[in-house]
């Protein structure tokens, strides 16, 4: 069936981490627009910290601190990856129930990512309190 019980749990399988990988790239879009269109360091923090949510990997590399298209580009593809990972694991356990959906998935994803930006913005806690900017 087109719209059956598989049908659902294949989905799923076949679109769960790049769905995971839209929705980080979203947020990170909106960390940059924000970035874009403030110039007060309240809203300066807020969209940095967006982007470090939607791309987890930029503090790892050195960014925003040193810059460079290498750089850039290891932090958007490791972090896609990551994403990608997370939103395909989400899909694995939901594809477990006897009947999947995308709200199941949102659920398990909702979970994971998280403890995952939580990780993100404690690790950016520290960095500033380390650099006396707290």
């Amino acid at each position: 069936m087109p719209d059956g019980i598989v049908a659902h749990k294949r989905d799923l399988a076949q679109r769960g981490g790049f769905t995971a990988v839209g929705i980080a790239a979203v947020v990170s879009l909106f960390g940059a627009a924000v970035l874009a269109l403030t110039s007060s360091a309240f809203f300066g923090a807020i969209g940095f910290i967006a982007i470090s949510c939607g791309v987890p990997l930029l503090p790892m590399v050195g960014l925003p601190a040193r810059t460079g298209a290498t750089r850039w580009l290891i932090a958007i593809v490791g972090s896609a990856a990551i994403w990608w990972w997370v939103g395909q694991l989400s899909a694995a356990r939901v594809r477990k129930l006897a009947v999947a959906s995308w709200a199941d998935w949102s659920k398990e994803f909702g979970l994971y990512a998280a403890a995952l930006v939580l990780g993100v913005v404690f690790a950016l806690l520290i960095a500033a309190k380390s650099l006396g900017a707290l």
